[in-house]
């Protein structure tokens, strides 16, 4: 019986969503794909602007703006995590206060399984940004 509940309430979840990874990931492709071709423009600025003119605004005026904001901010970190000449384009805007060696290997875990039970445990969190301010972050409830 419980069976019979649980699959129509996970399939009713895959769709909750209004924007998935893969929307927010095909619309950062075409994005790349935008600036890479925008090459042409000389000043970063421009090339910035003329993307986010070209590419972003139109799609964003098809969402509610309350999705829209949130797509925005996914899609600007997808951006940097999916497109390198996005990365680079932003390192020259504003270039990090010290040196950044960007790996492209994952690196293998060492750490054990109790380790990482424990790290899951964690509310607060803090890392360092590329400009080497320390960004402050709370993760609760997904």
């Amino acid at each position: 019986m419980k069976k019979i509940i649980i699959l129509p309430l996970l399939n009713i979840s895959l769709f909750a969503f209004s924007q998935n990874i893969c929307e927010i990931d095909s619309v950062s492709i075409i994005m790349c794909n935008s600036l890479i071709n925008s090459g042409y423009i000389k000043n970063d600025t421009l090339r910035i602007s003329s993307l986010y003119q070209e590419q972003l605004n139109p799609y964003l005026k098809t969402l509610e703006s309350s999705k829209a904001e949130k797509f925005g901010e996914l899609l600007y970190y997808r951006l940097q995590r999916n497109c390198v000449e996005f990365r680079e384009l932003l390192d020259r805007l504003e270039p990090p206060k010290e040196s950044v060696i960007r790996k492209t290997i994952k690196p293998i875990s060492k750490l054990t399984k109790k380790q990482i039970g424990n790290f899951k445990k964690q509310v607060n969190f803090k890392y360092f940004e590329a400009s080497g301010d320390i960004t402050l972050s709370n993760m609760e409830n997904g």
